[in-house]
């Protein structure tokens, strides 16, 4: 039973292996947030020796990769064993580079559970608010019409 408001924001911080070779493995920091404001999205940043790099992903993505192959293009993700222990693949591809990373499954679960406890799924939609949306793609210039 909680005593106050439901968080409006759930973040975790794992240790990622990014896979460099069969052989080889480095150990990246992750930061994963999710906002009840951005319904759809999850936010991570990977703590690396040359910066922050920032990804978004979809959470239905996510939840899908946990159970079976998900995501084409940029960003794929995948269950798998390694060691002896249940990873996410999660495969990462931009112009500057590719990566491929392995996190700890249960943490990605957990994660997920508690970004449920927030928004359910299939409750998304409620919370974005498409007049606001609207309102500001016309207040930028929107459109432009020939």
């Amino acid at each position: 039973m909680t005593t106050g408001p439901l968080p409006t924001i759930v973040s975790t911080e794992m240790d990622l292996k990014l896979v460099l070779t069969a052989d080889r493995s480095v150990s990246v920091l992750a930061l994963l947030d999710y906002a009840a404001h951005e319904p759809y999205s999850v936010r991570a940043t990977f703590r690396t020796s040359e910066g922050d790099v920032n990804w978004v992903f979809a959470r239905e993505l996510i939840a899908e990769g946990l159970r079976k192959p998900a995501g084409d293009g940029d960003i794929a993700m995948w269950p798998s064993k390694t060691d002896g222990h249940e990873v996410l693949c999660i495969s990462l591809s931009s112009p500057s580079g590719q990566a491929l990373m392995e996190a700890p499954r249960e943490i990605i679960e957990d994660f997920l559970a508690r970004s449920y406890t927030i928004v359910p799924v299939g409750s998304e939609s409620a919370l974005i608010d498409m007049d606001s949306l609207i309102d500001r793609l016309l207040e930028d210039g929107g459109p432009t019409s020939l």
